[in-house]
């Protein structure tokens, strides 16, 4: 299984929303915890293995390429594609077709969500769709989920919709093929390829914050400032997913170490983790504190620190 190692940024809009915030610098370079919002979302890419990013700049590009140039200083290799500020979404991706890798994630430079990029292509894989979209539960959306992994987009919200569409899509560009040079919005593209059925979804259960507008702009700041914990899930992520259903007793355990050896040094870390298997049986309390207690050890010596379960 081949993995994603591009990331597209659509950073091209207005950010009108945020009145006189942007009228200097475009929206991804708003401040967020003393770093540009952009900024947050290129090291999370980088934190999941993506060293190859591509920034489709419209508006302000200039303070954005200033400040990040080719990415070396983000151990990232940074590249370009700019049309004015008046262009769509699906113009952009258009111009760039021959710049994608075969599968890649595309982003909001807007929205951020927890990201697990081996988890994303997993199930892009799984679904033999074409399109994945991450989906988070939203009482007025525009996507509907069935349970055969279908997504039905429409670029319209309405009660009737249970999920909204928060990018970091996974995204085959052999589809792209289907994108035309009059697909100026790409919301309707998607729309498109929906009623094609070739659209699929995952569930991100720990929603999303944006800087869309200024409400949600203060409530990030505040979320962002509160940075003193990173939270993980513990199975597929600390340690590899089993062939069976649990982890059931120690020499089960496989840690995932190429996971483990990206995250930051002397960083503390509350791992969150839905241990069904109590509750089935197949799992005992005893081998699950001696399970937890070998992660937590591993990663002590890394100088990483859990300190709670």
């Amino acid at each position: 299984m081949s993995e994603i190692k591009q990331g597209v940024i659509l950073c091209g809009g207005l950010g009108t929303r945020l009145g006189k915030i942007t009228k200097k610098i475009p929206k991804p370079m708003v401040v967020v915890n003393g770093k540009p919002f952009l900024e947050h979302l290129l090291i999370q890419l980088k934190k999941n293995g993506i060293k190859k990013v591509l920034l489709l700049v419209g508006y302000r590009s200039e303070v954005i390429k200033n400040f990040f140039g080719d990415g070396k200083k983000l151990n990232l290799k940074i590249s370009y594609s700019y049309l004015p500020k008046e262009y769509e979404t699906g113009s952009r991706i258009f111009k760039v077709k021959n710049m994608l890798d075969k599968k890649f994630i595309l982003l909001y430079s807007d929205n951020y969500s927890s990201l697990n990029i081996s988890k994303l292509n997993y199930k892009f894989n799984e679904s033999k769709k074409k399109i994945l979209f991450s989906l988070v539960k939203k009482e007025n959306g525009n996507c509907h989920f069935d349970i055969k992994n279908l997504v039905k987009y429409q670029t319209k919200r309405s009660k009737n919709k249970k999920y909204v569409e928060i990018g970091y899509m996974v995204i085959s560009r052999m589809i792209l093929q289907k994108l035309q040079r009059n697909d100026a919005d790409f919301s309707k593209f998607l729309e498109k390829m929906s009623k094609l059925k070739l659209t699929g979804g995952i569930v991100n259960e720990h929603g999303y914050t944006s800087i869309g507008d200024l409400k949600r702009l203060k409530y990030t700041r505040k979320l962002f400032s509160n940075s003193n914990y990173l939270l993980v899930d513990r199975d597929g992520v600390l340690n590899l997913s089993p062939k069976k259903r649990y982890v059931t007793n120690s020499s089960e355990l496989k840690i995932n170490k190429k996971f483990c050896n990206k995250l930051p040094k002397n960083s503390n870390l509350l791992c969150i983790t839905n241990q069904a298997g109590l509750s089935t049986k197949d799992l005992s309390l005893k081998n699950l504190k001696k399970i937890n207690q070998i992660i937590r050890n591993y990663l002590k010596q890394k100088k990483i620190f859990i300190k709670e379960f």
